[in-house]
């Protein structure tokens, strides 16, 4: 569970990092994966190539779902189909 976490956090196609933060995602997904391969390895698991495919049609499966709902709230907001009233417009930025 981890594991596909920090893949949809530091994977996110949608979000501008800059360098030092993309290098420091990167660090950490490698760490992350070295984890995992320990762990399989220390459980005598030969050959867990599928259960990583498993996690990762996942984290794919998230991001789809993610995209779609992106579009949905684009749509509907160009579609004016939300009417929001705030009931107390200081816990919000307006």
């Amino acid at each position: 569970m981890t594991y596909m976490l920090c893949q949809l956090v530091w994977n996110s196609l949608d979000v501008e990092l800059d360098n030092y933060s993309v290098d420091v995602g990167e660090k950490f997904l490698t760490e992350i994966s070295e984890n995992l391969h320990e762990y399989y390895a220390e459980q005598n698991v030969q050959n867990y190539a599928w259960r990583l495919q498993k996690l990762m049609k996942i984290v794919n499966n998230v991001k789809e779902i993610e995209r779609e709902r992106e579009e949905m709230m684009k749509l509907a907001e160009l579609f004016d189909v939300f009417k929001i009233k705030l009931s107390d417009k200081d816990l919000f930025i307006c």
